[in-house]
């Protein structure tokens, strides 16, 4: 997918950040410098998303069938703003294929949903390893100070024709087990979910999952997910 040349304001769009945030990224080390036309500043939209992706270099970084996907977190500020926090690439699950199967068909189960956000009370976790085949499971038998929720996900306009978009909004919550996701919360995975059975979490299926790495507290009041997961030729 190209991104040809953009404005301060189409890149602000993809990047999810706030014109502070991107004033700190062009300070960074290695960011492609914008050039000034009359009064405009353009930016090389494909050069900067390889480095906004390569600043974030992990195992979750795994496509499959040419489908990849790309994560923002950011945290809304004082000033009502959602200001840059992290990025990362995800890992696309074996489940994927039983979603797409079904979204052929229009059968239940065939649309992302939810975001599944999980999360420590005591300490920043040690992310779990994780493989292409495991599914829900994995959140339903979290034990000790270890939660998640699950969130609707906004599904919200691509820039491309070949790509689909996704958010949450987080805020202070409750989770599966019952325990409180606030201020003191350490985000550590998330996954892009589809779910089968509204009254049954057992039977969600997994398109799509990432640990963040360092794990993220939960400082703002709220966090914004924005995941874009491409396909490609």
């Amino acid at each position: 997918m190209s991104y040809g040349i953009m404005t301060a304001e189409e890149l602000l769009e993809v990047l999810k950040v706030s014109r502070k945030s991107l004033h700190r990224l062009r300070e960074m080390e290695g960011f492609p410098a914008p050039a000034r036309v009359g009064n405009i500043v353009r930016y090389d939209g494909d050069a900067v998303m390889r480095w906004f992706m390569s600043q974030k270099k992990d195992s979750n970084s795994i496509s499959r069938h040419n489908i990849s996907g790309e994560v923002v977190m950011a945290g809304k500020n004082n000033d009502g703003e959602y200001v840059f926090i992290d990025n990362a690439s995800n890992q696309i699950q074996s489940e994927y294929a039983q979603i797409l199967a079904k979204a052929l068909t229009g059968v239940t189960g065939g649309v992302v949903s939810h975001m599944y956000v999980a999360y420590n009370n005591d300490a920043a976790p040690t992310a779990d390893a994780f493989d292409v085949s495991d599914g829900v499971e994995y959140f339903v038998n979290l034990t000790g100070s270890k939660d998640f929720i699950k969130v609707p996900v906004i599904v919200l306009p691509s820039k491309t024709e070949d790509s689909s978009r996704f958010q949450v909004i987080v805020g202070n919550s409750v989770g599966y087990r019952g325990l409180v996701f606030n201020e003191s919360s350490w985000v550590y995975c998330i996954a892009l979910v589809a779910e089968t059975a509204s009254d049954d979490v057992t039977r969600d299926k997994i398109f799509a999952r990432l640990n963040w790495t360092p794990p993220r507290q939960k400082t703002a009041d709220q966090l914004s997910i924005d995941w874009t997961i491409k396909f490609t030729e």
